[in-house]
């Protein structure tokens, strides 16, 4: 029996009616479309080269309460410092829950110099004390620093895609350190283990070998680490 043309039309409408409405109900659950660039919140500080003489005082005062150690150690605040390419001079430290981030295609696309760069201290540098055993929670990544630089932490707290023109130096001079990553970086000078323990790098190439170290430093897919005092090196 052929179908009758009426009723086929009138099918055809009644699907058609019922798709657009259900793609209306999608496009009305769908979040809006995100603003390029971004609007970010205000724990997040964006750096560009027309700012970049101000971006030493303006990231020190924003950390203040993450780099105090009984105030920030358990603080709910949190900061994102975004740095786009170009050269920066700076000397702050990176405090508890708060992540650097280059923002160009390859870590040589931000420069950080200056007189320590952006690096990490031992929280507790009392005599006997902790030492970096609470150096908790922050990160950088994506930028290159000229010369040292200091990354003296304990766990959650990686550093990653980064190019070192001088040591890495992992502890706060022999305090107590236990752990951390490094991954996917260049070290042109060596790397300093000291007192830390408990470490994990990944791709990495290090020019002048690895010193230091407690035990149980990992190397996956290293070049240049050479031949450790670790009592705990796994290759």
């Amino acid at each position: 029996m052929v179908p009758n043309l009426f009723v086929l039309l009138l099918a055809a409408t009644i699907a058609a009616d019922s798709l657009d409405i259900d793609m209306a109900q999608h496009s009305a659950e769908m979040p809006p479309l995100q603003p390029n660039p971004p609007v970010w919140p205000d724990s997040v500080t964006v750096f560009g080269p027309d700012d970049a003489a101000e971006a030493n005082a303006v990231m020190t005062q924003l950390s203040t309460t993450l780099n105090d150690r009984a105030a920030g150690h358990f603080s709910d605040e949190r900061r994102a410092f975004l740095f786009k390419p170009g050269a920066y001079e700076m000397d702050v430290a990176v405090g508890y829950y708060v992540s650097v981030h280059g923002l160009g295609a390859s870590p040589g696309d931000v420069i950080v110099a200056g007189p320590r760069g952006i690096y990490v201290d031992a929280m507790d540098k009392r005599a006997g004390g902790a030492g970096s055993l609470d150096t908790f929670w922050r990160s950088m990544e994506n930028v290159e620093r000229v010369g040292d630089l200091r990354w003296a932490v304990s766990q959650a707290a990686p550093l990653r895609r980064v190019r070192v023109g001088g040591d890495l130096v992992l502890h706060d001079g022999g305090a107590y350190a236990s752990g951390g990553f490094l991954a996917n970086a260049a070290v042109g000078g060596r790397v300093d283990f000291g007192s830390q323990q408990q470490w994990a790098s990944r791709n990495v190439a290090v020019g002048r070998g690895a010193t230091g170290g407690a035990w149980s430093l990992v190397y996956v897919g290293c070049e240049g680490v050479g031949a450790s005092s670790a009592p705990g090196v796994e290759p």
